[in-house]
C-alpha cells in the first residue's frame, strides 16, 4: 500500500531560492491543478516542482525511498514504485490528477545491459501501470513524458 509522507519538502532552501524566471509567481496555467510527478526527487523532478512551486499547484511526488525531514510545505509525498502496478493505481486514485509528469524511470546505461530485467520493470512497465492507472481515472488527465 503506498504510503503518504506528512514531511513536505526535500530542500525547502533551494525550492524557496529557486530561479523565479523558470516560473514566474504571476504564471496561473498551474493554479489550482492537481500534479503528481513520478521520480520526484530525481535532477528532472527535483527541478520541475521547485519551478511549480510558485505557481499555486497542489504538487504531488511519487518516490521510492522517504524524503530527508527538510519541510518546505510546497510538495506531498507518496512512497511508491512504478514498477508496482497496484501501489501506482492507489496513489493515482488517491491524488487524481489533472497533469501527470511521468520522470521515473532507470537511467544507468552500463548496468543495464548486464541486468535487463530491473530496467525493464522500470521503464517499460512502469510507464504501462502510469498510463493505465490515468486511464482508470475516468476524468481528463494529461500525462507528460
Amino acid at each position: 500500500m503506498p504510503r503518504v509522507i506528512d514531511r513536505p519538502g526535500v530542500d525547502g532552501e533551494s525550492a524557496l531560492n529557486a530561479d523565479s524566471s523558470a516560473a514566474p509567481a504571476t504564471d496561473t496555467r498551474f493554479s489550482g491543478k492537481r500534479i503528481l510527478i513520478t521520480g520526484a526527487r530525481g535532477f528532472l523532478g527535483t527541478h520541475l516542482w521547485q519551478a511549480l512551486a510558485a505557481t499555486g499547484a497542489e504538487l504531488h511526488g511519487v518516490v521510492r525511498t522517504l524524503p530527508p525531514e527538510t519541510s518546505s510545505g510546497h510538495i506531498r509525498w507518496w512512497q511508491s514504485d512504478v514498477s508496482d502496478a497496484s501501489t501506482m493505481e492507489r496513489v493515482i486514485q488517491a491524488v487524481r490528477p489533472d497533469i501527470v509528469y511521468h520522470l521515473a524511470g532507470a537511467a544507468q546505461v552500463d548496468t543495464s545491459w548486464h541486468n535487463v530485467a530491473p530496467h525493464l520493470a522500470t521503464n517499460a512497465l512502469g510507464t504501462h501501470h502510469v498510463l493505465r492507472a490515468v486511464r482508470r481515472l475516468r476524468r481528463p488527465c494529461r500525462v507528460a513524458p
